[in-house]
């Protein structure tokens, strides 16, 4: 319900005002072509050990404008821009056909899951999983099965030694046995929005390890620019 009132409002809102760009504000169109640079760019390796992560468009002003908006108001379009930019990742990583994959959220805090309703980035992987089942020979499924066991803060106010202590082991893994067997034979994925220091997937990564799970790589929609630098 509260998704389909804020679409309202926005569909709204688009008959009201005038089109302007969702990056920049300036352009009169939804999504001018420097707005768009970034997101066309190819899958960077940001990572190599202990597993891969991979990610496209820097993290930038505009960039995080768009992360914003798909978090916090549920624009489609900018949802499809994450979406594109992991489904681009993922067809990088599953070159071999006739794969399971299981794409596995970060999760995200208690209390920005009951502000906005849902999970922001289920809905973005359905698009993905979606958009790569009917063009793959690999079959894509989500794993919804990482819960936050402790009270963590806002990783944006800290730095990166203070994000490893924040995030270190705050994630345990919540599945019942048959789905575990079902998993057992999947390559997962751990997929997040955004990767800085890495902290947040390191985590993850050490819980689902540590439920035996195979974790073949990690792929964010967006990074650092200093990560990027990584090839």
């Amino acid at each position: 319900m509260w998704n389909f009132l804020k679409g309202t409002v926005t569909g709204i809102s688009s008959l009201i005002y005038p089109a302007q760009c969702i990056g920049c504000r300036r352009s009169e169109t939804i999504f001018c072509a420097e707005c768009n640079r970034n997101w066309l760019l190819e899958p960077s390796l940001i990572q190599r050990n202990p597993f891969p992560i991979y990610a496209v468009a820097p993290y930038d002003k505009v960039v995080s404008r768009i992360v914003l908006i798909a978090k916090e108001e549920a624009n489609t379009f900018a949802q499809e821009l994450l979406a594109r930019a992991i489904v681009k990742s993922l067809t990088t990583i599953s070159g071999l056909t006739n794969q399971e994959f299981a794409l596995v959220p970060i999760p995200s805090r208690n209390s920005s899951i009951r502000r906005r309703g849902e999970k922001f980035l289920i809905p973005i992987l359905k698009k993905a999983v979606t958009e790569l089942n009917s063009e793959s020979d690999n079959r894509f499924s989500i794993a919804d099965i990482l819960n936050l066991h402790r009270k963590v803060k806002e990783q944006s106010a800290l730095n990166a030694k203070e994000r490893l202590a924040n995030m270190n082991k705050a994630h345990h893994v919540v599945l019942p046995p048959a789905m575990e067997r079902e998993l057992r034979d999947k390559a997962l994925i751990i997929i997040d929005d955004v990767v800085t220091t890495g902290s947040t997937m390191a985590s993850a990564f050490s819980a689902l390890k540590e439920r035996n799970l195979t974790v073949i790589a990690g792929v964010g929609a967006c990074a650092s620019p200093t990560r990027l630098l990584i090839r």
